[in-house]
């Protein structure tokens, strides 16, 4: 770790000495008919220009349909981002084993574009090598070495990277000021993302004096929902409409799953509130909103609804098990009345083995077909077989935890 802290220390001083290139692509017309001529490579770059929003051109079916274009000649580039929609649930149902095939395929001509000096696929190697996907193993330093060639480069997504490297500690000691110099850089250009991380870097006093006003303006100025999931949908999906996620979530000890899911509801209520507001409402700010807090911010904002949590548990284990069937049938069933749900889950491995849940969702859709509970994450919205929330697998959300106890509000402002 030292050693990698003293390449970084050398790194910065000779980056911040000479400079970086300026990473200029193609125009996007252009790039558009390379890929309407099947080019492989910009079938792979468009579909990521699509899926990243680069050029404010997001739009995930578009990028489904040309990552898949790519995948399919066996393009790094879109094998690649085809998996990262994969391993995120997003607009894909989730398969481990088909990311990591995806990953796996990916690798080989990453390595190759990336040693020719393709800062995209730079970016996205380093990203195999930083979280072993597609069983590569983990490596450090070849991580942060491939992100700072495409950053040498001026490649924006690898500067954001690397802001996150130092927020985080990703392989580095923390380094807010380092991240600070990143996220400034970016956001002066006018990068959301990199705005939104420095108003959490005032909230929280991260490499600035705390302060929450400051912070609360820039949440207000920037916060949106996020509109690529408006319109996408699956046959058969029913959906409740304008129950969007939030495009950046707050960054907060224990995470802000809840206010993030507040923060959908009341925004579909046309209430204006931040996910900051929203944190100070359930009494604690700075930490994640807990069970009962939920309420305490549902009675500020006047929202109705109703409490479905209950217990499950009996001495009959095919009892207890017949009722998180007869819940999860509830839930969708309110769903399918057009009642928004949000619901508590455990996240398996859990990292919190006495707490009956470990994280919020918001369930705003079903699919008869399928099967699948369609629901806001965080900034994300994702699909999920409803046996998955009956069961408890290896990893993955499910209701079933160590009290039998299970929870739920269902929002009723709310018609078909």
């Amino acid at each position: 770790m030292k050693k990698i802290a003293l390449s970084v220390l050398i790194f910065c001083l000779i980056f911040g000495t000479i400079g970086f290139a300026e990473y200029v692509e193609e125009d996007i017309d252009i790039i558009k008919q390379k890929a309407e001529a099947e080019d492989s490579y910009y079938q792979g770059v468009l579909g990521e220009i699509y899926y990243r929003g680069e050029r404010g051109e997001e739009d995930y079916q578009k990028a489904l349909h040309w990552l898949q274009l790519s995948a399919e000649k066996e393009h790094p580039i879109g094998l690649f981002n085809l998996g990262y929609m994969c391993i995120l649930s997003e607009y894909v149902p989730p398969d481990t084993l088909n990311c990591e095939d995806l990953f796996s395929r990916a690798f080989p001509g990453l390595q190759e574009l990336a040693e020719k000096g393709d800062a995209r696929a730079q970016t996205e190697l380093s990203s195999l090598y930083r979280y072993g996907w597609g069983g590569i193993e983990k490596d450090t330093e070849k991580s942060l070495m491939w992100n700072r060639k495409a950053v040498e480069q001026g490649f924006p997504r690898a500067m954001y990277i690397e802001g996150i490297i130092y927020y985080n500690g990703l392989g580095v000691e923390k380094d807010y000021e380092e991240a600070k110099v990143w996220f400034e850089k970016l956001a002066e250009a006018g990068d959301k993302k990199s705005q939104f991380q420095l108003a959490n870097m005032y909230f929280n006093g991260h490499g600035y004096e705390k302060d929450i006003d400051k912070a609360l303006a820039m949440f207000k100025e920037i916060q949106t929902p996020n509109y690529v999931y408006e319109t996408m949908k699956q046959e058969r999906d029913y959906i409740i409409p304008d129950v969007l996620p939030p495009q950046y979530y707050l960054i907060i000890e224990e995470g802000s799953c809840g206010e993030c899911c507040l923060w959908s509801i009341l925004q579909a209520r046309h209430i204006e509130a931040t996910q900051v507001e929203i944190n100070k409402a359930g009494g604690d700010p700075g930490r994640g909103l807990h069970v009962n807090e939920l309420f305490d911010v549902l009675s500020e904002y006047d929202i109705n609804f109703v409490n479905l949590s209950r217990s499950l548990g009996t001495s009959d284990s095919i009892l207890t098990s017949k009722r998180y069937y007869s819940f999860l049938d509830n839930v969708i069933l309110k769903v399918e009345q057009g009642h928004p749900v949000l619901i508590g889950i455990k996240v398996y491995p859990t990292q919190s083995p006495d707490w009956a849940c470990d994280h919020f969702v918001l369930v705003i859709g079903y699919n008869e077909d399928t099967d699948e509970l369609i629901y806001n994450d965080n900034v994300r919205r994702k699909r999920i077989p409803a046996e998955h929330l009956v069961s408890q697998t290896e990893m993955g959300y499910s209701f079933i935890n160590k009290y039998n106890w299970v929870f739920a509000i269902e929002f009723t402002d709310f018609q078909k």
